[in-house]
């Protein structure tokens, strides 16, 4: 199966800085999401609140946007950090890859 890898605008802008050539050839080629508008802040503020509900508390906003982007345009995230984790669990979160 062939999946798609797309970037977010702000960490495209992130990775640009720091990227020599080559690699910049290469981000630039990656389909790219404007994440954040209106309509996303108050999907944000929505998806924060019910889990603060559950008793769970997010601490970094952009964990906040970025699941929430994903989770509203269908885009499995790949991810390490366990703060994803309620998201997956509560809020409909697609991971990218399954613990086996």
């Amino acid at each position: 199966m062939r999946t798609n890898i797309v970037i977010d605008d702000q960490l495209m802008a992130e990775a640009l800085k720091a990227s020599g050539y080559e690699t910049k050839q290469s981000l630039l080629a990656l389909e790219q999401y404007e994440m954040f508008g209106n309509d996303m802040a108050a999907k944000c503020a929505d998806n924060y609140r019910a889990l603060r509900k559950r008793g769970i508390t997010i601490r970094k906003t952009a964990d906040v946007i970025i699941a929430t982007f994903c989770i509203e345009k269908e885009l499995p995230l790949l991810f390490l950090d366990r703060a994803f984790i309620p998201f997956v669990d509560s809020l409909g979160l697609e991971p990218a890859l399954r613990e086996a």
